[in-house]
């Protein structure tokens, strides 16, 4: 089970530019949809946007940390 995970994270590590690019795009409508349901006074409403987002982020967030972590390791080897 430990190891089926650290596969699943090296799979999210590899999104593609496409993909992230989706999600950076889905992510503007889903502020949108929840500034819009604030303003409407629907913060009910914004909750199922927020998880969405939330997940997301934390998707972004994964792949950024695998990419900078991958991309500083060898100027780390070079420097020592």
């Amino acid at each position: 089970p430990a190891s089926t995970g650290g596969g699943r994270m090296t799979q999210k590590a590899h999104l593609s530019s496409d993909l992230v690019q989706r999600m950076l795009d889905e992510n503007q409508q889903l502020l949108l949809a929840v500034m819009e349901n604030q303003a409407k006074g629907q913060q009910r409403a914004s909750v199922t946007y927020l998880r969405k987002l939330h997940s997301n982020l934390f998707m972004l967030g994964t792949v950024g940390d695998a990419q900078v972590n991958t991309s500083a390791l060898p100027s780390q080897i070079e420097v020592a």
